[in-house]
């Protein structure tokens, strides 16, 4: 029974993917840019049994824009069973999180009690910083971080029980992470080495050839996806991939200004894990002590600190300052923060925390345990704040833009009408021929908007004689079109909504 579930646990997630699914409206926020090539890909998949883009009606290769076949494979099957739409596209990853969850809760129980892995999961419940954005969009992130975290657990049990269904089922869990989105490939492989390191310091023969077979076995089955993904997209014209530089654009920037930014919104977003962190590695002495008969978990809590630990440090020192790339150590971090509070009210006695403060401002005299009171309310509020914060901006109107601007366009554009545009839900959503640019061009937008590059773009819409450019959020941000329908001569706007302009090219007499 020591193991057995708690079904509060149980309630608590199902609420949860209610909540995500059903009072969560589909369209906050409206569809992103490389949601909007997923679910494309996925629709084309189910429509035309093809995984593929569609340009100019025609299959192209969808790599490099749209998630490989872990993300959008679950997708597709929503869409079977569900029609299209965006609700069902964002199905399986609202999934993957509440899954994700749970397992967040299973090793927290694990590695420490069963107090700190309830206290882990209330902090991503109530939406400590991101799970209620990030985790329920059709990204690579959620499904990424549920085969990160079922691998994790399903290995420890490999290393506890000596299980090979366990020793297998780790390694498919985790080729299919890397496959997913290889941003994880560096911070898993340095997990897995550090554990390789210490037992082989520690003598641990066991645990050294299985971590080393691990790691060598998932590397193989992630090649093997990969192949897979080839073949999914065999004989199908590239079209810009690979995309040159896209590494200097995304994970690689050591730019003083980026660096300055990343570290504020650390300090802003995400210094409770930062703080979690630093204290499991140096602090903590109490909970959960290592025994003989216990040691798998040492390697259990050594590779996955070492995971978020090295995610963090690449976001602060190389990566683009964006929110979405702190958003899978914020949520695998949370079981630090756990900690950090577990150890601050001492075992999450709130009473004797208030009693602490009361005491030390009725005598007027500073104690350790009135700072360590002081210190985590300071660290509830601030926790509380960004709550807050997050969600006012989160949670506003519902933006129909995308759907309002496809219903025009799929009811008054001519079936053969030919649309040029870089809004990739656009692409999902009406049924009509389209244009778009080599993917390529991505990465020099990217160098013009993020990095201030002067990049010129060499990419002429004209070219391909559209009939009609749509200008959207993404296109707009990075002033595609702006040349091109600057021409009045050429291009006169014929609708337009907060977030789309439509343009209908002049008949030239």
């Amino acid at each position: 029974m020591k193991n057995r579930i708690p079904p509060y646990v149980i309630i608590f997630l199902g609420i949860a993917f209610i909540f995500l699914l059903w009072f969560y409206p589909s369209q906050i926020p409206a569809p992103w840019f490389d949601e909007g090539w997923t679910l494309a890909t996925a629709r084309n998949w189910i429509e035309n049994g093809q995984y593929a883009r569609l340009l100019n009606n025609e299959p192209i290769s969808a790599t490099g824009m749209a998630w490989n076949f872990p993300v959008t494979g679950p997708i597709a099957l929503s869409f079977y069973f569900f029609g299209f739409g965006v609700w069902q596209g964002r199905l399986p990853n609202s999934l993957f999180t509440i899954l994700s969850i749970f397992f967040i809760y299973l090793l927290a129980r694990k590695m420490y009690n069963e107090k700190i892995a309830i206290t882990s999961i209330l902090i991503l419940l109530l939406g400590f910083p991101f799970p209620l954005l990030y985790g329920r969009q059709a990204i690579g992130e959620p499904a990424m971080i549920f085969y990160l975290l079922a691998g994790y657990y399903i290995f420890w049990r490999h290393l506890e029980k000596h299980s090979i269904v366990s020793f297998g089922a780790g390694m498919l869990l985790w080729g299919l992470a890397l496959t997913s989105k290889q941003q994880a490939l560096p911070f898993w492989t340095l997990s897995m080495v550090m554990a390789v390191l210490f037992a082989s310091i520690r003598r641990d023969t066991f645990i050294f050839w299985t971590t080393l077979s691990a790691v060598s076995g998932t590397l193989i089955a992630w090649q093997g996806m990969l192949k897979f993904q080839h073949l999914l997209e065999k004989n199908l014209p590239l079209y810009g991939a690979p995309m040159k530089g896209l590494l200097g654009v995304t994970g690689w920037a050591p730019i003083l200004e980026l660096r300055v930014e990343a570290l504020i919104l650390i300090v802003v977003l995400a210094l409770p894990i930062l703080i979690g962190l630093i204290y499991a590695l140096f602090l903590e002495r109490s909970i959960g002590e290592i025994e003989e008969n216990t040691r798998p978990l040492f390697y259990l809590r050594l590779v996955y600190w070492s995971l978020i630990s090295s995610w963090l440090f690449w976001f602060v020192t190389l990566a683009m300052p964006w929110a979405r790339y702190l958003y899978p150590p914020a949520f695998l971090g949370s079981i630090f923060i756990a900690v950090l509070i577990f150890k601050l009210t001492d075992g999450l006695n709130f009473s004797r925390v208030i009693n602490s403060i009361s005491i030390m401002l009725r005598k007027i005299r500073f104690t350790t345990e009135g700072l360590k009171a002081i210190f985590c309310i300071i660290l509830l509020s601030y926790m509380g704040s960004i709550v807050i914060n997050r969600h006012s901006f989160i949670f506003k109107v519902p933006n129909h833009d995308a759907e309002r601007i496809a219903e025009y366009l799929n009811q008054s554009m001519p079936v053969d009408a030919y649309i040029e545009t870089y809004d990739s839900e656009l692409l999902f959503l009406v049924q009509r021929r389209f244009h778009y640019p080599p993917d390529q061009v991505q990465v020099e937008l990217n160098k013009r908007t993020f990095l201030g590059q002067s990049v010129e773009i060499q990419y002429d819409p004209m070219l391909f004689d559209p009939h009609y450019i749509v200008v959207g959020p993404f296109s707009n941000m990075w002033g595609l079109y702006n040349s091109t329908v600057a021409q009045r001569d050429i291009w006169k706007l014929i609708y337009e909504l907060p977030g789309y302009k439509v343009y209908e090219r002049v008949q030239q007499e």
